[in-house]
């Protein structure tokens, strides 16, 4: 008798959680637009990566969960220069933090050349990581670098959300 009251309380309790869950679902989910920051942009080692307030075509986010988010990027004409690296960085939103390692897909171009991309976010970290799938290092450029991408990651809730 003992076991089914534990299991009658178990299933109430699921019961209760999804109850609370199923309206949140029910609500749309909005892509919410990046406003442009200079510094919401940088790049490894030496390497500068200039993207100006006109070569964000797109990055925008989606939250699916307080703990899931949906990054897509489309970044035009920017350039490369100073000491070349092999990795560009665009900060998360929200000032969120990855919980995990976790990759996308992205494409581009290198001084114009088309390349396979790989996208992805350190554990800890609060940047989105663009390198070439080749791992080779960026071209310095002017004005011929393009990427875009999509990752979905988990993320260290900010505070409030």
């Amino acid at each position: 008798m003992a076991e089914l009251s534990k299991r009658d309380e178990l299933r109430d309790a699921i019961k209760q959680e999804l109850d609370a869950l199923i309206p949140q679902l029910a609500q749309p989910l909005n892509w919410v637009e990046v406003p442009y920051a200079k510094s919401s942009f940088g790049a490894s080692g030496g390497m500068i990566w200039t993207v100006d307030a006109g070569n964000q075509a797109l990055l925008q986010y989606l939250r699916l969960s307080p703990t899931v988010m949906v990054i897509s990027f489309r970044l035009l004409n920017t350039s490369v220069g100073g000491t070349v690296s092999d990795v560009l960085k665009v900060r998360l939103p929200e000032g969120a933090v990855a919980a995990k390692t976790m990759f996308g897909q992205a494409w581009g171009q290198d001084n114009g050349t088309s390349t396979m991309l790989i996208c992805y976010v350190m554990a800890g970290d609060a940047r989105l990581q663009i390198q070439r799938s080749d791992l080779a290092n960026w071209t310095a450029s002017a004005r011929q670098t393009l990427v875009t991408g999509c990752i979905i990651c988990e993320v260290v809730a900010p505070i409030g959300r």
